[in-house]
């Protein structure tokens, strides 16, 4: 047993290593679910028997991270850019071997107090970074990821509580934004409303991708990787077909350019200034309107989701379930 690996069926359909460790010389064992994983497991831990070390644990993380965009160019290690360049800065010239779930755990911490980020948000760049550490694991670098470790909430209440408007509330504020600005912000909220969209993927629609001889328009490379097509409202195509063409994109700012982020909420703070509301809205809350009022009137949760543009139906599920039960007319089936 001092220079090879034993591999145990445990009871459960679960595997089992056993070794003694290079180094500490004290036996170590692993369990596994799959006879896959136990192999691989196998794998690495007779390459440190064999070599007495690892051979890659004084590998640099940035040396690895470099290796694993080279190997896998589809990798969500980088989808968020900020929080990939924080990792980077932070773990770069560690090594491989020096990594510990301490450090990661206070990083995750770092990074939330830094940016203010939801225990949702982690839970979503804890999954990113999973892809190249499980790619580590798969080359036989690393045992097992030290993010299996991290766990954090996954259902966190909302930091600031979801605004719903109501049929007539959404009528009211466009209403007021047409009378106020209606080149600018009313077209562009009157299309939020309309489409349950995010406010990115509005800023971002172009006249190539508003198709109106099959009366549909698509959303490009959505907050999920893919493009979301949809079609439009006998309502939303008259807004539209009325719109200017002084750019690419379908919403401009006044001089025909592309719509930024601060000059919108310019507008959006003023416009509020200036016609008072009794609830605290912004962009997003157009879109939980959309599923809020589409499942009163009857829409199920399976259409809301291809609408939405949601990976899976949970995520629906766990964002507007409850206004299923919370919004019936009539629950009960009496009527004594």
């Amino acid at each position: 047993m001092n220079n090879q690996v034993a591999i145990h069926k445990l009871q459960g359909n679960f595997w089992q290593t056993s070794a003694i460790y290079p180094g500490s010389q004290k036996r170590v064992r692993a369990r596994f679910s799959s006879y896959k994983d136990v192999k691989k497991n196998e794998k690495y831990l007779k390459t440190l028997l064999a070599d007495g070390k690892n051979p890659n644990a004084n590998r640099k993380i940035g040396d690895l991270l470099e290796l694993h965009l080279q190997k896998c160019p589809e990798t969500k290690v980088i989808e968020r850019k900020n929080v990939f360049i924080m990792f980077c800065e932070r773990f770069c010239k560690t090594k491989i071997c020096d990594l510990n779930v301490y450090d990661l755990k206070k990083w995750f911490r770092d990074i939330q107090k830094a940016r203010d980020y939801s225990d949702l948000t982690l839970n979503h760049i804890k999954g990113n970074l999973n892809h190249f550490f499980y790619y580590l694991v798969d080359e036989g670098i690393i045992m097992e990821s030290p993010l299996s470790q991290i766990r954090f909430n996954r259902n966190p209440p909302p930091k600031k509580p979801r605004v719903y408007l109501t049929v007539n509330e959404i009528k009211e504020l466009l209403d007021n934004a047409k009378e106020y600005s209606p080149l600018f912000l009313y077209p562009f909220l009157y299309c939020l409303a309309h489409t349950g969209a995010r406010r990115s993927e509005v800023v971002g629609l172009r006249w190539k991708d508003v198709d109106f001889p099959r009366g549909v328009l698509t959303f490009i490379e959505t907050k999920n990787g893919t493009n979301r097509t949809i079609k439009m409202s006998p309502q939303l195509t008259k807004l539209l077909q009325g719109q200017p063409r002084t750019s690419s994109y379908v919403f401009t700012n006044p001089k025909g350019e592309q719509v930024g982020r601060s000059q919108l909420n310019r507008h959006i703070y003023a416009f509020k200034a200036h016609y008072p509301f009794h609830k605290d809205w912004q962009c997003h809350a157009f879109r939980h309107s959309f599923a809020y009022n589409n499942l009163k009137g009857g829409m199920n949760m399976y259409e809301l989701q291809a609408l939405l543009g949601h990976k899976s139906i949970q995520l629906t599920i766990d964002l507007y379930g409850q206004l299923l039960s919370e919004d019936v007319e009539k629950p009960s089936p009496y009527n004594f």
